[in-house]
């Protein structure tokens, strides 16, 4: 047997994803890196959080399901050993924070069906499909180090920051430079706030 390991963050650099990997076996339990050769699609494939090997397609080989975090499901389809991504056979406007996938034939008629498990609705976000939680991660403030900043679209449909004008300002000082007080804050959005040339540049996911 051969062995996918996903990627989930990397150490101190969330939301950044590691790379995932397909490792070979020789048949003596030695196992090697053939991404490359076999799915290069896979290396940056995102913040993994679970996976399934299934036949979906009936052709008796295994197929590769995703699931993870920022991401929607991925579909990867093995055609003689290589696998190609199919992933625009589900919905991919499903980006979600999924944690859980399995499969099976749950309703009997000899195909497999696919269940996600995603973040649910006990959080503070509750963000929808219409109004996403979008998360920006960049050294924002010029000081050497990324920031992360979370925002959610307000009822006018306006982006604003997650976080209020004293956490941000404990993460960035200039927020209180630039906005003296809540009231001033209160009334920006988020490229007013951070520049929008700053978060263009930034990495940036929404779910």
């Amino acid at each position: 047997l051969d062995l996918f390991v996903g990627g989930r963050n990397v150490p101190g650099a969330y939301p950044q994803a590691p790379r995932s990997m397909l490792l070979r076996n020789d048949g003596q339990g030695r196992f090697t890196d053939a991404t490359l050769e076999w799915a290069p699609d896979l290396e940056k494939v995102g913040m993994v959080t679970g996976a399934a090997f299934a036949d979906i397609d009936g052709d008796r080989d295994p197929d590769l399901l995703l699931c993870g975090e920022w991401m929607p499901i991925r579909m990867f389809l093995n055609d003689r050993g290589a696998l190609t991504d199919a992933s625009q056979r589900f919905d991919t406007d499903l980006v979600g924070w999924w944690r859980s996938l399995a499969v099976a034939d749950l309703d009997g008629d000899g195909d497999l069906d696919v269940v996600t498990g995603n973040i649910g609705l006990n959080n503070k976000f509750h963000p929808s499909k219409e109004k996403p939680l979008e998360i920006y991660m960049d050294d924002l403030d010029g000081t050497g180090t990324s920031d992360i900043v979370l925002a959610k679209h307000g009822s006018n449909g306006i982006c604003v920051p997650v976080r209020g004008r004293e956490c941000s300002s404990e993460q960035m000082p200039f927020i209180k430079e630039r906005f003296s007080t809540y009231e001033d804050f209160s009334k920006a959005d988020l490229n007013t706030l951070y520049g929008e040339e700053n978060l263009a540049r930034a990495l940036h996911y929404s779910a």
